[in-house]
């Protein structure tokens, strides 16, 4: 990203979209797109180019924006910073094609690997949206923090180190205190189940509603050691404690919908070798060190995270609440983990690597497209990298392993927290 004279460079629009010369873009109150040619004074449903037709999403105006209707019910809308009117519908810009054959939307990617988090929430405003994101006093979690803040959100960073969190919090608060941004640091550290459900705990006490679960917090091949409850670290911190905490923020989140909720997982989720037979709570926690190889445990991991976004968007649907969306996600880069400090030839990949990988304002980046992008409505517990919805592996898309793993996971979150501990909305 880069400014001049304070204005952000955005992408280039698609040149296919371009209208011919005399032609003009509005939308009808109910959203949908038409075209007008000015030259033969007619209207269009489809696009003069492409042929395609297009809506605009049910969502807010931009940032700044207000509508208005005179006295003879004309529609203006106001750019109250820039202290302009206009009679096009700002929301134009973030229109999607309508896919006639299937009655809904059909997805069309707008953003890539370069795009940053801020280009992604450009014209957005969050104002009244609260967003949880765990591991949000550094690297990825920090920039999906800041990024969101900067449109209105009210922010809760989860993290596991509170004096880091409010460093963080210091920090972010200078960059952009001219917005006044509301940002809370709540301790909640996933290697323990009971911090997990302290936080949970004072979050329903204090807030009312969540529009954003980004969890995003997670180690990557640390080493062999064990969490408080007793489980393999990477495992608990990086899959287990997320899904206690939805858990015991289901309720919540459903009378929130519409709202999301975000896992950050990986491309190394394809590398794991877990198949339904092989998933059992020794592979995941193995209880010896001989059994554990700390790569191998990270792939898992990211394996169960993708599977479980899949499992919780099945779940909220088939219980009556698919605007409760799900979605996994790789982040696109390796600064998203420590592997620098782990094994030698790990470390010598990163300092290979480490030049040609992504910021942390883009490894944000498909963190908040999946949040806010609202093209993504029809593609609920899907992968997603670079901001396009994506292939994952084959397993975790499974209903069997799936079901598996989660009946595993919340056998072993009630070993440690008691009978019905682990309970989500609709139990």
């Amino acid at each position: 990203m880069t400014h001049k004279g304070g204005i952000m460079n955005l992408p280039e629009t698609d040149s296919e979209d371009e209208l011919p010369p005399g032609w003009e873009e509005r939308a009808t109150l109910d959203g949908r797109v038409y075209y007008t040619d000015h030259s033969s004074k007619s209207t269009h449903w489809v696009h003069p180019k492409t042929g395609k037709e297009k809506i605009i999403p049910k969502s807010s105006l931009p940032f700044g924006w207000k509508q208005e209707v005179d006295d003879e019910g004309k529609i203006t809308y106001v750019d109250t910073v820039n202290n302009r009117k206009t009679f096009t519908d700002p929301r134009l810009a973030f229109a999607v094609e309508k896919n006639a054959s299937a009655g809904g939307t059909k997805f069309r990617q707008r953003f890539d690997s370069s795009s940053t988090a801020s280009q992604v929430l450009h014209g957005l405003d969050l104002s009244g949206k609260i967003a949880i994101v765990t591991g949000g006093n550094s690297g990825v979690g920090y920039a999906t923090c800041e990024a969101l803040a900067r449109q209105n959100c009210r922010i809760v960073m989860a993290c596991r180190n509170t004096a880091k969190a409010k460093e963080a919090r210091a920090k972010m608060m200078t960059a952009i205190q001219h917005l006044q941004p509301d940002i809370e640091p709540m301790p909640c550290d996933l290697d323990s189940l009971s911090s997990v459900k302290r936080f949970a705990e004072d979050f329903l006490s204090r807030y009312e509603k969540l529009d954003f679960l980004i969890l995003n917090a997670g180690i990557g091949m640390p080493e062999y050691g064990f969490s408080e409850d007793g489980y393999e670290k990477t495992f608990q911190s990086n899959h287990l404690g997320h899904v206690f905490l939805t858990a015991l923020l289901s309720e919540r989140l459903v009378v929130s919908a519409p709202c999301r909720v975000i896992v950050v997982s990986s491309e190394a989720h394809r590398t794991s070798f877990l198949t339904t037979r092989k998933l059992t709570e020794r592979r995941l926690s193995p209880p010896v060190k001989s059994e554990y190889w700390g790569t191998m445990a990270y792939n898992d991991s990211k394996l169960c995270n993708v599977a479980f976004a899949w499992w919780l968007q099945r779940y909220f649907t088939t219980h009556g609440a698919p605007q409760v969306l799900c979605f996994s996600l790789h982040p696109g880069s390796l600064v998203a983990t420590n592997f620098q400090s782990g094994w030698w030839v790990l470390r010598l990949l990163y300092a290979l690597v480490y030049p040609f990988t992504k910021t942390w304002e883009q490894s944000a980046a498909t963190s908040c497209f999946a949040a806010t992008a609202p093209e993504l409505a029809e593609f609920g517990g899907s992968y997603l990298d670079n901001c396009c919805v994506t292939r994952c592996a084959a397993v975790s898309k499974s209903e069997e392993f799936q079901s598996k793993l989660m009946d595993l996971s919340v056998r072993m979150i009630e070993a440690k927290m008691g009978p019905n501990s682990c309970r989500f909305a609709f139990s």
